[in-house]
């Protein structure tokens, strides 16, 4: 390896170093911080694989029902991986962030592989700098949740689709079309890449400016598309074939191609710089990130591959972040936004000094890492509010995992929340606002155990004090409950008891 090349692996070395140093914070508490709904029901999937066998088809949740409670999701690669590495080292929530922690860190290297080859090695070390310290991909880097799997996925299957586009061979297209079905099966917007990964693969016509017309150019690069998507749609679909769950996956890609998740799309730009990339980005990134688009914009036909990378981000928050605005769904950007802004740094770092004077050289370089320090204390700030845990969800799911029976089938009512249900380890339903109809129709489904986080209805609480007095287990009321409710005395006296 030459002294160059040896350079350029140590920096690497020590941003991944800096990106997980940076996600240690916090890393043992439990998963009831920001996203604590997404980081426990992604946790129950990896427990019942770690308890009762790896079934990547029936996923496995503790709501909504007396269990097993089967759900239709991505292909669940996390906690799979989690399970299998729970029967080494036992099982703890500080395990499934480390996971987490390290699926983000390691997406850092094929990204880096990918820019370097196609924008040089100065531009690969900014990026991947700016990606380990995005303030979204700081706080959701060490939550316990699909994306981090995603975008390790996702990086993965671009490299290979570029190892195809730098030496064609079949065994180099077969792998890339398996990277790129595996990370459409990990998360379905990974199919935004598909297009990226296509022209990657036969960036050698792209570059010396010649049309893609010969039929087997477009046969190979249709193949980097519709398989992967292939094997998305039928590893979806039939998982509703096999009744596993709801359907709610191909409900979401239904009204994705419909008026309701397309609409209201008038003031589409504005959202897009201000809420898109304002919630990814400091402003001081949102700015390098326009000097990159700038030097973009020069590269001619090289650059090709980021600009359809583009239109397909452009896609993705026009049919999901426009309708659904988690901050996680922010993750699947990170890469291309990091691309962006270190384009720019690295114009102001090393294009821009070659034409100053030989004593203003140095200034566009401070200019570049005072950026990156904006960057990294603006993001700080930004996240600062989703770090504190909401204790009370895990020390009252340990109290009523102590009280409550083993077989235990509960209802939680006051939030819809799922988070109380892991920690106590039993199966129950979710009712809020509590009615007497949803409440007969539980008992009648084995429930015997409401657990009240305090929403209940003044007429629903009168009713039930009347002949379940409850019992207060660790903050929560806990009622419980016959096999058959006694009816409401009387009229009914509110809406609840209808």
């Amino acid at each position: 390896m030459s002294r160059p090349a040896r350079r350029q692996w140590l920096a690497l070395a020590a941003v991944l170093a800096l990106s997980v140093a940076l996600r240690l914070h916090h890393i043992g508490v439990p998963l009831v911080d920001t996203s604590d709904w997404r980081q426990t029901d992604t946790a129950a999937v990896a427990y019942f694989y770690f308890h009762q066998g790896i079934r990547l088809l029936h996923p496995q949740l503790w709501h909504d029902g007396p269990g097993p409670d089967y759900t239709q999701l991505e292909l669940q690669l996390t906690p799979a991986l989690v399970a299998l590495l729970a029967h080494l080292v036992g099982w703890s929530d500080a395990l499934l962030r480390v996971c987490a922690v390290a699926l983000f860190t390691l997406a850092a290297v094929p990204f880096w592989a990918l820019v370097r080859r196609h924008l040089g090695a100065g531009v690969a070390l900014w990026a991947t700098l700016v990606y380990v310290l995005l303030p979204i991909g700081v706080f959701f880097g060490r939550t316990f949740q699909p994306e981090n799997m995603q975008l390790c996925t996702g990086m993965v299957a671009l490299w290979a689709a570029d190892r195809v586009g730098e030496r064609r061979s079949t065994g180099r297209y077969v792998l890339a079309a398996a990277a790129l079905a595996v990370a459409v099966l990990a998360k379905l917007p990974n199919g935004m890449l598909l297009p990226v990964a296509a022209v990657l693969a036969e960036q050698d016509a792209l570059w010396r400016g010649r049309v893609m017309l010969q039929w087997r150019r477009l046969l190979r690069a249709a193949g980097l598309i519709l398989l992967p998507a292939a094997a998305g749609a039928a590893y979806t679909l039939g998982q509703a074939a096999l009744a596993v769950g709801g359907t709610h996956y191909v409900n979401f890609i239904v009204l994705s191609l419909g008026d309701s998740y397309i609409a209201g799309t008038t003031h589409l730009w504005p959202f897009f710089w201000q809420e898109v990339l304002g919630m990814a980005v400091t402003p001081a990134g949102v700015a390098a990130a326009a000097l990159g688009v700038w030097r973009l914009a020069r590269m001619g036909r090289r650059a090709g591959w980021v600009w359809v990378w583009s239109g397909s981000v452009l896609v993705y928050a026009v049919v999901v972040l426009r309708a659904i605005r988690f901050q996680y769904y922010l993750m699947p950007l990170l890469p291309w936004v990091a691309l962006l802004v270190g384009l720019g740094l690295d114009a102001l770092a090393a294009g821009l000094p070659r034409r100053l004077p030989r004593a203003l050289q140095a200034l566009p370089a401070a200019a570049a890492v005072a950026l990156v320090l904006s960057l990294l204390a603006g993001g700080l700030f930004q996240i600062q509010g989703f770090w504190p845990p909401y204790l009370p969800w895990y020390t009252g799911g340990l109290a009523l995992e102590s009280y409550l029976p083993a077989d235990a089938v509960v209802i939680l009512t006051g939030t819809y929340n799922p988070t109380l249900l892991y920690y106590a380890q039993r199966h129950g339903y979710r009712i809020d606002p509590l009615t007497m109809s949803a409440l007969q129709a539980d008992v009648a489904g084995g429930a015997r155990y409401l657990l009240d986080q305090g929403g209940i209805d003044p007429c629903m609480a009168d009713y039930l004090a009347e002949d379940f007095p409850a019992v207060g287990v660790g903050g929560i009321d806990v009622y419980t409950l016959p096999a058959v409710l006694p009816p409401v005395a009387g009229a009914p006296s509110g809406a609840c008891l209808q």
